[in-house]
């Protein structure tokens, strides 16, 4: 479900396998999705390092879910199991359709990132 949910969420292909490997792995992250009574319309992965820090990943709504404030609980949710386990610190990689979301929870901008793809060789 989780990979069929970021698919969606994202428009690209999540690979069904890796997150089958992240969730059998659940000291280094912890996998959720936010389900109505019919469909998954969230998701998020919360990963955490040796040294005590985290990382937030993959949060993501489908598009029949967006507005409803599912980002925020998802965001809430993972937090919640950040500050269970002590974390020094807590990061992760906004696109534009979810900085707000993060700047309204406290998050501050760090830096910019670009993304690249690989085009078919001609």
């Amino acid at each position: 479900m989780f990979a069929d949910t970021a698919s969606e969420s994202f428009g690209y292909k999540v690979d069904h396998a890796i997150i089958h490997k992240l969730s059998l792995t659940e000291t280094a992250a912890k996998i959720f999705i936010h389900k109505n009574s019919l469909k998954t319309l969230g998701c998020g992965i919360v990963f955490f390092d040796s040294n005590k820090n985290a990382g937030l990943h993959m949060i993501g709504t489908i598009p029949e879910g967006r507005g409803l404030g599912i980002g925020t609980q998802m965001t809430m949710r993972l937090l919640k199991e950040v500050k269970a386990r002590g974390c020094n610190y807590c990061v992760l990689n906004a696109s534009e359709m979810g900085e707000p979301i993060y700047k309204k929870l406290g998050f501050q901008t760090y830096g910019e990132l670009e993304t690249y793809r690989i085009l078919k060789a001609e």
